[in-house]
């Protein structure tokens, strides 16, 4: 243990000592005052549980520090989460407190904007919704559209209940049919149209388009 302690004796001085005296820069620096936008970042809400509202992603927070710090300090170095842990549908007004707030070692934190935030919870679920088929262009002279299918006709889309039950169909990418003379087969991806909303499982459908000539061409 002696040795150990006793071993690169000048070498362990000689890095308190350095330690030492970036501290006392630091301390000894002019401190300035900044605001500095940084992400906002919700954790913890239930599994079963989903935001009804697109909640701010970001908020500003004013810090003082020396000046040198302050200069090399980026968005990635302050971190803001909102815990939502054990929260039951409804709607929130939840504050944003300091040790919520993660900045640089020597910086001070002085104020968070906003202080408090909206968030709006609601159950998760889960439901079936037919696929519209999202068709632009037009096929060639004398050429019409005798009939569009996609399979599967209907997806599952996830999410809050009422942006969930307020949706009637999600629509696919759009399928262009400009000049064409023959009937087609693509893939396209089903998009849920709200952010707040996702399809579940696979999210590509397979759309086949009849294409037949006009009579008398």
């Amino acid at each position: 243990m002696r040795s150990w302690l006793t071993g690169n004796l000048l070498l362990k001085i000689l890095s308190l000592a350095l330690a030492i005296g970036i501290w006392l820069v630091v301390i000894g620096e002019e401190k300035l005052e900044f605001s500095f936008p940084a992400p906002l970042v919700l954790r913890g809400l239930p599994e079963t549980m989903a935001l009804a509202q697109m909640p701010i992603d970001q908020v500003v927070v004013r810090l003082r520090a020396p000046e040198a710090l302050l200069r090399g300090l980026t968005a990635g170095d302050i971190g803001v989460r909102l815990d939502l842990t054990g929260l039951t549908p409804g709607e929130y007004l939840l504050p944003l407190r300091r040790d919520q707030v993660s900045i640089p070692f020597s910086a001070e934190l002085l104020t968070v904007t906003p202080e408090v935030v909206p968030v709006i919870i609601e159950p998760k679920v889960l439901r079936e919704i037919p696929v519209d088929v999202r068709v632009e262009g037009v096929p060639l002279e004398g050429i019409r559209i005798a009939g569009v299918e996609v399979e599967p006709s209907q997806v599952a889309v996830e999410g809050p209940e009422g942006a969930v039950l307020a949706v009637s169909v999600v629509s696919t990418e759009r399928v262009s049919i400009g000049d064409r003379r023959e009937s087609f087969e693509t893939q396209v991806n089903v998009l849920s149209g709200n952010p707040l909303l996702r399809v579940v499982g696979d999210t590509v459908v397979t759309v086949k388009v009849d294409l037949t000539s006009e009579p008398g061409r």
